[in-house]
Order: C-alpha cells, then structure tokens, then sequence
C-alpha cells in the first residue's frame, strides 16, 4: 500500500510537471509583433534625434 502510494504522487508531479512545462511554448520560437507604420516610425526616430541633440548641448 505504501509503495502504491508513493508511486501515485510521483506520477500525479510528473503529470504536473508536463504540464507546466508544456504551456510555456519554445522560448527560442521567434516573437510576432504589430506592424508600425512608416509614418509613426520615422516621427519616433526624429523625435529620439531631437532629444538626443538637446541632451547633448
């Protein structure tokens, strides 16, 4: 009876181990992000510029 009952949780954590494991997804799987439009994208970069030229002098 003990050692059914040891056998039990060790499979009940390895179940629950997989299963953590498995929701996780790839972390190495490359990230999907929105695409900027060029118009937000060039008034970001200037805007950085500008700061960055103001900090600077």
């Amino acid at each position: 009876m003990k050692h059914l009952a040891i056998l039990l949780t060790i499979t009940l954590a390895a179940l629950t181990l997989t299963q953590c494991a498995s929701t996780e997804g790839d972390p190495n799987a490359p990230a999907s992000y929105d695409n900027p439009s060029t118009l937000e994208t060039q008034a970001r970069i200037q805007q950085l510029h500008s700061e960055a030229l103001r900090q600077e002098f």
